[in-house]
């Protein structure tokens, strides 16, 4: 599929990444992002459904406070659950919990409370935990949670 053009629209996004072939495996791993390597040595992505590419850069430190987040949709939040949890638990665990509250507050705040339930569901059957448990609770009641790190 071509994509989608249109002004303003968000098509190029620099990752940074303290080490390039682990941040590489990991979101071609669970997203299935395309990976290429450019002709001056970077490594690159597509988003797996060539709307968004991008690069990962060194040099440039990941902010200690958040700004710009971007939020990458998924088709089967259960399946990449399990996704994450195989190929990054160390990380995965504080900033995909912290994402999946975030939206699910952010729906009920907007009154898409039936979306909300829904993915809340999807991630309470994934993940069996009971601080993250609780993390949804009060997702579901429109708090947001301060973003992580």
């Amino acid at each position: 599929m071509p994509p989608t053009l249109a002004n303003g629209k968000i098509c190029y996004v620099e990752i940074p990444a303290a080490d390039v072939p682990r941040s590489v495996a990991f979101y071609e791993a669970v997203f299935r992002w395309q990976i290429r390597r450019r002709g001056d040595g970077s490594t690159a992505f597509g988003d797996g459904i060539g709307q968004v590419s991008g690069a990962w850069v060194t040099g440039r430190p990941p902010s200690g406070q958040p700004g710009l987040l971007i939020y990458i949709m998924v088709d089967n939040i259960a399946a990449v659950i399990e996704s994450i949890l195989a190929h990054g638990r160390d990380f995965a665990e504080k900033s995909f919990t912290n994402g999946v509250t975030i939206l699910i507050a952010l729906l009920v705040v907007n009154r898409r409370q039936a979306d909300a339930i829904r993915i809340a569901d999807e991630a309470r059957r994934a993940w069996d935990d009971k601080a993250f448990q609780q993390q949804l609770d009060e997702a579901l009641k429109g708090e947001v949670p301060l973003p992580w790190p």
